[in-house]
């Protein structure tokens, strides 16, 4: 039965030399489209550079937090198969998981502050070191680049797709990264659910509990890599239809 369990996390583990591809597709086509035109504005090419390791920062985190749970789960058989001197205490194994996905939820926030370099591009009116933002959820006032989104949603199918994937699941995401950040650490219980044993995350914001499995955070990571595709094919869409 532990093999199917260890199976269940590894399958969910990506490759790292692929992630970044749709990214370096746009990267190629653009450059292709300027050259053939003869436009210098290699702009795109140039931002894409520049955000790629934040990109992949959130997949490669999350490879950390598959491995790291791994280890805790299937001590008991991997401690046999190497040396003493390089066990790993329980409190240890806790804490690494516990890095592992709080700086997955960080290294999303990032690389959706980066994104907004790129929508830039199109979208005139926003300051340079502009970032993500959010819309409080008690009084419905957003900050940061949502502020425009939920201005000009209705004007542009970029910011209407953005607002759209706030409201699906960047607003949780953002959620416990803000009580990481500004309040406490995550705490860690394990539940079993279809034979399998699961890590329940919870953190605090303030008198506010905050609950989410490995299930949400594998959510979180595979809808910012499609969000990031669609985004930025996008962008390069209306950068095509400027000349």
């Amino acid at each position: 039965m532990s093999e199917i369990k260890e199976e269940y996390y590894l399958k969910e583990k990506y490759d790292l030399e692929e992630i970044l591809n749709p990214l370096y597709n746009t990267k190629q086509k653009y450059y292709e489209w300027c050259t053939k035109r003869g436009i210098e504005d290699y702009s795109l090419i140039f931002v894409i550079d520049q955000i790629r390791a934040s990109c992949l920062s959130p997949a490669y985190n999350y490879n950390r937090l598959v491995d790291e749970i791994i280890q805790d789960l299937f001590w008991d058989q991997i401690k046999y198969t190497i040396s003493e001197e390089q066990w790993v205490s329980m409190g240890r194994r806790t804490e690494q998981i516990i890095i592992a996905v709080q700086n997955c939820l960080i290294s999303i926030k990032i690389a959706l502050d980066r994104l907004i370099k790129i929508i830039r591009l199109y979208k005139s009116g926003i300051a340079e070191y502009t970032t993500f933002g959010h819309i409080d959820e008690k009084t419905n006032k957003a900050k940061g680049f949502m502020a425009q989104v939920v201005r000009d949603k209705e004007k542009d199918e970029i910011l209407r797709y953005i607002y759209q994937e706030y409201d699906k699941w960047i607003r949780k995401c953002v959620e416990p990264r803000d009580a990481i950040i500004h309040y406490d650490d995550i705490t860690i219980k394990y539940y079993f659910e279809n034979m399998k044993e699961i890590p329940e995350f919870i953190c605090r914001k303030k008198e506010k509990q905050i609950s989410f499995s490995f299930e949400d955070i594998t959510y979180y990571v595979q809808s910012f890599y499609s969000f990031l595709e669609v985004v930025v094919n996008k962008v390069y869409k209306e950068l095509k239809m400027r000349e």
